[in-house]
């Protein structure tokens, strides 16, 4: 896959001062999202006003995100250039303080928020996205994860959270977030055994390989992954059981 190798451009500013030692370069426009290793900003590139996302993470790594990063760093470099539905990973930087990598800003936001807010508008068996919508993102999605796997990729976190829409109308659905993503060799040996992922979107495999490590298939996970997006897309809700205070445990089990 060498001709899909765009490796991001990687800069340190180790004499720039901020919040984020950013600054020069940068003007913070608003903070769109927190996850679990960081924090996710839309930002203006000084001088060209071109706006950006970072995604943010303060340094020093904790030991056990440093593989994750550094695997979200290099495949997404990777394969984020060969297909319109991958989300773009522009270049990484380093500050004394931060670790920052430049993304396309999606001006959609994520399928997550998008059907959050169809939610309140639709009345009681009502689908919050019509069928024809629903099927034109999810043909998106499908594109998308297809890609993935002809690389002999598995992404093995795909969930609305992780698809974003750009700004277009209709909307184009990028997927995002490649940290538990992982390469495998021939298609025959599409094996993998590591139990992640987030719990309302796993496989059955995926869930009992905690107690039997044994392995899976990783593009069957995905699939399964990208049929649970399309129930929640259109009924705003997961097919096994998500209530609020859930533990992750409890959803595992629902779906066995």
């Amino acid at each position: 896959m060498a001709h899909l190798v765009r490796h991001p451009r990687i800069h340190a500013f180790d004499n720039v001062e901020g919040r984020f030692g950013l600054e020069s370069g940068y003007e913070a426009v608003r903070l769109l999202g927190r996850g679990g290793t960081g924090q996710t900003w839309l930002c203006r590139r000084r001088g060209t006003g071109e706006e950006v996302a970072l995604k943010l993470q303060q340094r020093p790594l904790p030991k056990h995100t440093l593989d994750l990063t550094y695997n979200e760093v290099v495949i997404q470099a990777e394969v984020g250039w060969g297909s319109p539905h991958m989300c773009t990973l522009q270049e990484v930087m380093l500050t004394p303080t931060h670790l920052a990598m430049v993304l396309d800003y999606e001006a959609g936001g994520s399928c997550a928020e998008y059907v959050a807010a169809q939610i309140p508008k639709v009345a009681r068996l009502e689908l919050c996205v019509d069928e024809e919508r629903a099927r034109y993102m999810f043909r998106q999605l499908i594109a998308g994860v297809e890609y993935l796997h002809s690389l002999h990729v598995a992404h093995r976190d795909i969930k609305l959270d992780n698809s974003l829409m750009d700004g277009a109308d209709p909307a184009r659905v990028k997927l995002c977030d490649f940290q538990f993503a992982k390469y495998w060799g021939k298609p025959e040996y599409a094996r993998m055994t590591t139990h992640l992922g987030t719990a309302v979107y796993m496989a059955p495999e995926v869930i009992t390989n905690r107690q039997n490590h044994k392995s899976y298939n990783p593009v069957e996970a995905d699939v399964w992954a990208c049929g649970i997006w399309l129930v929640a897309l259109l009924v705003g809700a997961f097919p096994f059981d998500n209530r609020p205070g859930v533990d992750d445990r409890t959803a595992e089990m629902q779906i066995l």
